[in-house]
Formats: C-alpha cells, sequence, structure tokens
C-alpha cells in the first residue's frame, strides 16, 4: 500500500526554482551526490521528504506525482498484473531509493517511489 506522496518538478534553471519553492512553501534541497545526475531533493521546514528537483529533459516534462511504496519490485509487478504499464523500470538513486515510472489503465503516468538511504 502507499504510504505517502511525493513529487519531481522538472527545471529549466536549478537555481530560480529553488529560489522559487524556498519563498514558496519553504523548502530547503541538497544535490543527490551521483555523478552525472542534477537532481536535488526537496525537504519541508519540518524535514520531511517532499519529492525532487531535476533538470528538465525536454519540453513535454512535467511534475509527476511519486507514491511512496514499502517494496517497489512488488508494486512494479502489481502493476503490470493489473493491466497498467512500466514506462521506465526501477532506478536507484544513491543515497536515497529506487523509483520506476508507470501508467495505469486509463494513461494516466504516475511514479513509484521506494526510500532506501543504502541504495547504491
Amino acid at each position: 500500500m502507499p504510504h505517502g506522496v511525493t513529487i519531481d518538478i522538472p527545471t529549466d534553471d536549478p537555481e530560480r526554482a529553488k529560489g522559487f519553492y524556498n519563498g514558496l512553501f519553504g523548502w530547503a534541497m541538497e544535490k543527490v551526490p551521483a555523478p552525472n545526475m542534477d537532481y536535488w531533493t526537496i525537504r519541508s521546514p519540518d524535514g520531511e521528504h517532499v519529492g525532487g528537483l531535476l533538470r528538465r529533459g525536454g519540453p513535454d516534462e512535467y511534475p509527476l506525482n511519486f507514491f511512496t511504496v514499502t517494496n517497489i519490485d512488488d508494486q512494479i509487478n502489481r502493476v503490470e498484473a493489473l493491466g497498467g504499464r512500466v514506462m521506465i523500470p526501477k532506478i536507484t538513486i544513491p543515497h536515497a531509493g529506487y523509483r520506476a515510472q508507470c501508467s495505469d489503465t486509463e494513461g494516466n503516468v504516475f511514479g513509484l517511489w521506494q526510500n532506501d538511504h543504502s541504495a547504491r
């Protein structure tokens, strides 16, 4: 069962976006220590993980909601068994966890996220 929701926000100018969301919500961003990855974790003022900020990869990218799950592999299998589609298979985000991108039976796109600070 999902037990939380986070969001990934694509951006053309990470510094500008960081300033905007920090001013709007008080969010703090920290760059993920991974080579070749422009990704910043977002935390609320009370330290809760809210999501991530990433460099936009193309003009059609949009904010994406992620459902936090206990076991991403099980949930990926359930998506497929229920008639959904895995669009981007499980990816490791070092020191943070795992993500995958899926669509439901109606074509709605969503992400799955599993926290794991030991991910490598």
